[in-house]
C-alpha cells in the first residue's frame, strides 16, 4: 500500500473522527478515504482513540480548542485518571506528524480472574418488584460493565439459563450458598450480589463482591441516591466501584466509560417496556412484544435496540432509525445493529463477519451464535447451521428458539426424524407455550400429514388463540378447507372476525370468502368478498390502513375472469392495484403482472404490453419483486398467443427468479400445452403439495383446477388409474359448484370412460 502524498489531510483525520468537521469538509474527507487506501487504513487505526474522546465532552472540547479554559466541575476519580491518559495521548498525536506514527491495536485476552457474574438484584423494599427495579438495575449494570474489554461479564440471560438447568427455585437464588453454586457452574472468579433496600425517599442499594473460589466476601458497598440521582446514575457509580474493586490491567484505566444512559435510554419506563418486549419476544408473543416496544418508544424515541427488535418483528424500515441512534447503544449492541443492517442489504458476508467479531469479544453471546446459524441456514449451509445451533444449546440447553430453528433446518436437510426430535425437545421445555406446537403443526403440514397438523394447531389455539397475530388460526382454517371440513373452517375464521383486531378481522373476512371459492361457488364468494370490502372501508379507511381489501378486489377480478366477464375483471384488478398503492405508497406496486394475465386472457395485448413495460422499468431499476413479475408477464402473454415454447422459457425464468406469486399453475399449463407432460405432472404435484402458502387459496379456482389438469397429463401419459383418482378429487371438491364450469362436465365424461376401461 503506497503512502499518501497529501500530508495536509493528516490534520483533518482527528477532526473527522471527533465529528468536528462541517458537512462540506466531512463529505470531502470521506471521498478521499474511499479513494485512498493508505488514509483509510490510518483512519481505522485511530478510530478507537477517537471513540474515547467522543464519550468525554471535556476532552472533546479540549481537542477542539485547547486554549479555551473549561469551568471546573466534580469528576469521578477514575474519570480524572482516564482524562489524563487520554489527553496526553491526544496531545502527542496532534503535535507529531500523523502519518509517521504507527498504531498497533492489541487484543488482550480477558484473564479468568476478571470473569464476573452479576446476580439478580433482590428488591427488598418492594418484594413483588412491580416496577422491575431489580431486573432493570441488573441488566443496566451488566450492560455498563460489559463496555470494558477487560472484564468478562456473564449476561443475565446466561445466568438465567444456568439457574433453570440447575433446577433452582427462583426464590432461593439470593441465598449465598445457592448463588455460589450458580457462579461455580458459570466458571467465574467473581460474583456480585445486590439488594434494593429502600426506594423512597431515596433509593438505597447494597452490593457484595464475592470470590467464588473461597466463598468469601471481598468488599461491600452501600449506595444512597442523592437528590439528583436516578437508577442510571446509581448504576454508573456502582460500575466505578466494581471496576476499582477488580484487579484490572492499567490499560483499563484509559478505557471509555460512558454513562449507562448514553448507551441505553434515559427513561426507566422505556427500559421497563423494553424488558417486557424482550420477554414476550422470547415467547413469540409477537403482537404483545410489538406493543411493548412501541410503548418504549413513546417514552424514548431514540432507543436504538427497540428499533432493532422492531426490524426483527417485520418492520425493516426501522433499521435506519436503529443505525441513526446506534451511537446511543453499547459496543455489543452496535455490532448487532450493523450485522442486521448488512443482512437486510443481503450483504451476508459482512453480516457474518460482524457477528464473528462480536463472538471474539463475547464468546458466550448465544444470540450472536443463533444469528450466525440463521445466516448459514439462509445461505443453504444447513450442516454448518446445525453445528452452530448445537453450540448455542451447549451454552443454553433450554434455548427454545435454537430447538425451533434446528427442527426447521433438519427438515430442510430432509432429516424429518431429527426435525421431530428437536421440536419434541422444544415442547418438553415449553409445554405451556403455543409456539412449539405451532412448529410441529407446520412441519407435519409440510409432510402432508394434515390430520395430525390440525390437531397440533388446535393445541396452539387452546393455549393462545391470537398467537402470532392469528396466523395459527388462519393455517388451521386453511387445512380444514383442504380436508373438506368447511363448517369447521368457517367457525375458525369467524372466531377471528369476532375476537381479532381490525387487520386480522379483514384478513379473516377474505378467508371466509375462500371457503365457497374453493368449492366452486363463485357467486357466493363474490357476495362475501363484496360484503368484506364494505366492512373494510368502514373499519380501516379512517386510519390509512386498508387491511386485506386489495386482495379481496384481486380475488373478485380472478372470479370475473373465470366467468369471462372481463370488463368487471379489469375494473376489480385496477381497484386492487390502487388500494394496495394507497395502503403501501412506498412499496413496489402489486398485482400488475396478474393484471397482464387477465388482459392477455381477454385479448387486450396492447394494454398488457404497456403494463409489462412499466414492470420492466422497475426490473431494470433493481426492484427485486419486479424481476419475476416481468418474466411472468412476458410468459403469460406468449401463452395466450399460443407460443407455448416461448411461454415455457419465460415462465421458467420467472420461477428461477423467486416466484413473487404462485406461478406453478401457469408454468405447468405451459408445459402441458407444449406437450411436456412429465414436467407438467411434477409441477402440478408441487403446487398441490403446498398447504401453507395463502396464494393457493387466493388463487382457489386455479388450485382446484390443478387436480383436473394434472389428471389430463396423467391420462395423456397412460397413467389411467392415477388420472381417475385426480378426476375424482376434482369432482368431489366441486360437487356443489356453480353451473356452467366446462371442466366439470369434461372431467365427469373422462372419469366415466376410465372407469369403464377398468
Amino acid at each position: 500500500m503506497s503512502e499518501c502524498t497529501d500530508k495536509k489531510l493528516g490534520a483533518k483525520l482527528y477532526a473527522f473522527e471527533l465529528g468536528l468537521l462541517n458537512d462540506e469538509e466531512r463529505e470531502e474527507f470521506e471521498i478521499h478515504l474511499i479513494e485512498c487506501p493508505f488514509c483509510k487504513n490510518r483512519a481505522s487505526k485511530f478510530s478507537e482513540a477517537a471513540e474515547l474522546i467522543r464519550t468525554d465532552p471535556d476532552l472533546r472540547a479540549t481537542v477542539a480548542d485547547p486554549k479555551v479554559e473549561k469551568p471546573a466541575e466534580k469528576k469521578r476519580y477514575t474519570r480524572i485518571i482516564r482524562f489524563t491518559f487520554a489527553a496526553a495521548a491526544i496531545l502527542v498525536l496532534l503535535i507529531l506528524q500523523p502519518w509517521q506514527l504507527e498504531f498497533h491495536r492489541t487484543h488482550e485476552v480477558v484473564a479468568e480472574e476478571n470473569c464476573l457474574a452479576v446476580m439478580y438484584f433482590e428488591n427488598l423494599a418492594e418484594p413483588d418488584d412491580p416496577r422491575q427495579f431489580g431486573e432493570i438495575i441488573t441488566n443496566l449494570l451488566i450492560t455498563d460493565i460489559s463496555e470494558s474489554r477487560y472484564i468478562n461479564v456473564i449476561s443475565s440471560q446466561r445466568l438465567y439459563d444456568v439457574v433453570r438447568a440447575m433446577d433452582v427455585d427462583s426464590s432461593s437464588i439470593f441465598n449465598k450458598e445457592t448463588a455460589s453454586r450458580i457462579a461455580a457452574q458459570l466458571r467465574v472468579k467473581w460474583m456480585l450480589t445486590g439488594s434494593i433496600v429502600q426506594i423512597e425517599p431515596n433509593i438505597i442499594i447494597t452490593t457484595q463482591l464475592n470470590d467464588v473460589s473461597t466463598g468469601n466476601a471481598v468488599i461491600s458497598h452501600r449506595l444512597t441516591a442523592e437528590a439528583d440521582d436516578d437508577i442510571f446514575s446509581l448504576v454508573d457509580k456502582l460500575t466505578v466501584f466494581i471496576r476499582n474493586d477488580l484487579a484490572l490491567p492499567k490499560a483499563a484505566l484509559t478505557e471509555s466509560d460512558p454513562h449507562i444512559a448514553e448507551v441505553t435510554t434515559h427513561s426507566t419506563v422505556a427500559y421497563h417496556y423494553y424488558l417486557e418486549g424482550i420477554a414476550n419476544l422470547n415467547k413469540l408473543y409477537t403482537t404483545r412484544a410489538e406493543e411493548n416496544f412501541r410503548e418504549a418508544l413513546a417514552f424514548d424515541s431514540t432507543f436504538a435496540m427497540v428499533y432493532y427488535h422492531l426490524v426483527e418483528l417485520g418492520y425493516p424500515e426501522y433499521i435506519s432509525e436503529a443505525l441513526k441512534y446506534s451511537d446511543k447503544a453499547g459496543q455489543k449492541e452496535k455490532m448487532y445493529i450493523k450485522s442486521l443492517a448488512a443482512r437486510l442489504k443481503e450483504d451476508f458476508v459482512l453480516s457474518e463477519r460482524i457477528l464473528e467479531e462480536l463472538l471474539l469479544r463475547y464468546p458466550d453471546e448465544k444470540d450472536a451464535l443463533y444469528s450466525l446459524a440463521g445466516l448459514k441456514s439462509q445461505k443453504g449451509q444447513y450442516a454448518d447451521a446445525v453445528d452452530i445451533y448445537k453450540k448455542v444449546l451447549v451454552i443454553d440447553p433450554f434455548h427454545k428458539m435454537a430447538y425451533n430453528q434446528l427442527a426447521y433446518t433438519y427438515n430442510n436437510m430432509g432429516d424429518f426424524e431429527n426435525a421431530l426430535k428437536a421440536v419434541d425437545r422444544y415442547i418438553a421445555i415449553a409445554p405451556d407455550e403455543p409456539n412449539p406446537y405451532d412448529t410441529k403443526a407446520e412441519l407435519l403440514t409440510l409432510r402432508g400429514d394434515l390430520d395430525q397438523a390440525i390437531s397440533f394447531y388446535k393445541k396452539v389455539l387452546s393455549i393462545k388463540f391470537d398467537f402470532n397475530s392469528y396466523q395459527s388460526a388462519f393455517h388451521l382454517g386453511q387445512l380444514q378447507i383442504y380436508k373438506g371440513e368447511y363448517e369447521a373452517a368457517k367457525n375458525t375464521f369467524q372466531r377471528v372476525v369476532i375476537n381479532g383486531e381490525r387487520f386480522s378481522r379483514s384478513l379473516a373476512r377474505t378467508y371466509l370468502a375462500e371457503i365457497p371459492l374453493y368449492q366452486g361457488k363463485l357467486a357466493q364468494a363474490l357476495a362475501i368478498l363484496g360484503d368484506g370490502i364494505v366492512a373494510d372501508r368502514m373499519e380501516l379507511a379512517t386510519d390509512g390502513r386498508y387491511g386485506d381489501r386489495a386482495y379481496k378486489h384481486f380475488i373478485r377480478s380472478m372470479i370475473y375472469a373465470e366467468k369471462s366477464a372481463y370488463g368487471e375483471a379489469y375494473k376489480e384488478m385496477e381497484e386492487a392495484i390502487e388500494t394496495h398503492n394507497m395502503a403501501f405508497p412506498r412499496s413496489q406496486p402489486a398485482f400488475r403482472c396478474m393484471y397482464v394475465q387477465i388482459l392477455a386472457e381477454g385479448g387486450e395485448f396492447t394494454k398488457a404490453e404497456e403494463l409489462t413495460e412499466e414492470i420492466k422499468a422497475d426490473y431494470l431499476a433493481g426492484i427485486k419483486p419486479a424481476v419475476s413479475a416481468y418474466w411472468y408477464s412476458l410468459g403469460i402473454m406468449e401463452y395466450y398467443r399460443n407460443n407455448f415454447e416461448l411461454a415455457v422459457s419465460y415462465l421458467e425464468k420467472c420461477k428461477a427468479s423467486g416466484n413473487y406469486y404462485d406461478f406453478n399453475f401457469d408454468l405447468a399449463r405451459a408445459y402441458q400445452m407444449h406437450g411436456n407432460y412429465d414436467r407438467a405432472i411434477v409441477t402440478y404435484q408441487t403446487q398441490l403439495s403446498d398447504y401453507l402458502t395463502p396464494w393457493r387459496l387466493y388463487l382457489g379456482i386455479r388450485s382446484v383446477k390443478s387436480y383436473y389438469y394434472l389428471a389430463l397429463s396423467l391420462e395423456a401419459t397412460g397413467q389411467y388409474e392415477t388420472a381417475a383418482k385426480y378426476y375424482s378429487q376434482f369432482l368431489d371438491i366441486w360437487k356443489e359448484a356453480d353451473e356452467g364450469i366446462e371442466e366439470i362436465n369434461d372431467a365427469r365424461e373422462r372419469l366415466r370412460r376410465l372407469e369403464n376401461k377398468s
